[in-house]
């Protein structure tokens, strides 16, 4: 940029997790912590888009974030499996499900000043 170019709005800078070994977002995925930017500007209230069903396998690490539209400024996800949670700041879910075993319907949500959303999602924790 010169110095009489204007700044533009501003833009945030949004991390999508993207499930390595599948090649497509999962709600537990990341699985090989690859990962991708991508820039976005805020217009309306948040939607989540992150796939409706995942699976990870019991005493093994997974992180999954929380993937939305429109710049959410908080996240949080109810009735996740023991030892796994979501840091409400950045959307990211992570742990290790090293006690539960079955199927789970997590309630995931993102927020920003024009609303928030609200969607359930299934996660699968398999034995070992």
């Amino acid at each position: 940029m010169n110095d009489t170019e204007s700044p533009g709005p501003s833009r945030h800078t949004l991390l999508q997790a993207a499930d390595a070994t599948a090649a497509a977002y999962s709600l537990v995925g990341a699985a090989a912590g690859t990962a991708r930017a991508t820039e976005a500007t805020s217009s309306g209230a948040p939607e989540v888009t992150s796939p409706e069903r995942a699976t990870t396998t019991k005493n093994q690490v997974f992180n999954h974030l929380i993937t939305e539209s429109e710049l959410p400024t908080s996240f949080a996800a109810e009735a996740l499996p023991k030892d796994l949670a979501v840091d409400t700041a950045t959307g990211l879910t992570s742990g290790t499900a090293e006690d539960d075993v079955g199927s789970f319907t997590v309630t995931v949500s993102a927020t920003n000043s024009v609303g928030t959303a609200t969607q359930s999602r299934t996660l699968t924790v398999q034995h070992a």
